[in-house]
């Protein structure tokens, strides 16, 4: 008899069956648990797109990290976090540099540690 696969709407409410039981508003899922909650051997994009989409419409962010794992928030976890505006944390002079578009985007990279090898591999991508 042939195993049928988990829709990805089944399979959210599973994870967030998950994250509530876990008392978590936000955790790491192994790849493996998510391939086990869908009944699936693997977790291929023509699944995880839609996964993530019904994900979102029911309140529960999924984004797949470098490590394998992904990454689990309740969306509704977010309503407390604290507001951020470019106001805050932006200068007049880069507020105007960045309607005007001539803020210098290699400085932004500096600043945040992205270095020219990071911005090769892009390119090749």
């Amino acid at each position: 008899m042939a195993k049928t696969y988990r829709s990805a709407e089944d399979t959210i409410l599973l994870l967030r069956l998950l994250m509530l039981r876990a008392s978590q508003s936000r955790a790491r899922v192994s790849k493996k648990t998510i391939m086990h909650l869908a009944s699936r051997k693997r977790l291929r994009a023509a699944f995880l797109s839609p996964l993530m989409e019904i994900g979102l419409e029911e309140g529960l962010l999924l984004v797949e990290l470098d490590s394998g794992m992904f990454a689990v928030v309740n969306l509704s976890a977010l309503e407390g976090a604290k507001v951020v505006t470019g106001k805050q944390v932006f200068t007049d002079q880069e507020r105007r540099a960045i309607t005007d578009g001539s803020i210098d985007m290699d400085q932004i990279a500096k600043e945040l540690g992205d270095d020219e090898d990071d911005e090769e591999d892009d390119e090749a991508e």
